[in-house]
């Protein structure tokens, strides 16, 4: 029976990577393929003739690079903004003397704002753009990315903060420390797992994000979800561009991941165990 349970895991463990590695695959097949053999029928797993050139269009003539900065910066940008107003107010929702109910209801609206779909404020979040002339700017969609991540960062971290002894806060207080000096010189680095782990997870948030983008920038802060939409119209389906675009949308993040897996699970399991 134990080997039918091995065979039955390695079953397992290959659907998985089958369903899971599979669209990277077709991502970097088609990348690769010509025109013409994209769309015909049974092409092989592999491409009969090597071919870079959905990615020589991209660079040349869709002008990737400036779809590509405007991710950089709005992914990172809004990154800051949100882990750097979590921070603060994850401390105080840890160890400030709230009022029980009031701080449990400020913290269940603010997590909850995170469930509701993007869809049902996306006509008052174009007026209010609109009204503050941010319509198609890059700040504009910083603050957007920002808002939609400071509930899950803020969550995140105010794991990491309740999962910290108070006694070695307790310390530094005996020996004369204010509450500022605690937060900044001894909470934040001991919590450095849970705000790395916010941080990946608010980066990614915003790196793949769509909606915002589409509702909120024309041409100027467009980003590369939105570049890889233009090449689905209502004549044809430019599977070769979609996938050389995907590639160079999903890279950086894959290799991020790889660096900052380990991180990311410490970072999820901070107050797990008490």
């Amino acid at each position: 029976m134990s080997l039918f349970y091995k065979a039955l895991q390695a079953l397992a463990v290959c659907l998985l990577l089958v369903f899971t590695l599979g669209p990277i695959y077709w991502i970097a097949v088609t990348s690769l393929r010509p025109d013409s053999e994209v769309m015909q029928a049974g092409g092989g797993l592999l491409p009969s003739v090597w071919t870079l050139e959905h990615f020589r269009y991209l660079f040349a003539e869709a002008n990737v690079g400036k779809y590509l900065g405007n991710s950089l910066v709005v992914a990172l940008a809004s990154t800051l903004l949100a882990t750097g107003l979590s921070l603060p107010a994850a401390y105080a929702f840890a160890r400030l003397p709230y009022p029980v109910k009031l701080a449990e209801h400020v913290k269940l609206w603010i997590l909850s704002t995170r469930f509701i779909p993007p869809f049902a404020i996306a006509i008052p979040l174009f007026l209010f753009f609109r009204d503050l002339g941010l319509l198609d700017t890059v700040p504009g969609l910083i603050l957007a990315h920002a808002a939609f991540s400071i509930p899950f960062t803020l969550w995140i971290l105010q794991a990491g903060f309740e999962d910290l002894p108070k006694e070695i806060e307790e310390a530094g207080l005996m020996d004369g420390c204010d509450r500022w000096q605690i937060f900044t010189r001894i909470a934040i680095p001991l919590v450095a797992p849970s705000l790395l782990c916010a941080t990946i997870f608010s980066l990614l948030l915003s790196w793949n994000e769509f909606l915002f983008a589409l509702l909120l920038t024309v041409n100027k802060a467009n980003t590369l979800p939105l570049l890889v939409s233009q090449f689905v119209t209502d004549r044809s389906l430019q599977w070769g561009n979609i996938a050389a675009a995907s590639a160079i949308a999903s890279l950086p993040m894959i290799v991020f991941l790889i660096f900052t897996q380990r991180y990311l699970v410490r970072g999820l399991t901070a107050g797990a165990v008490k």
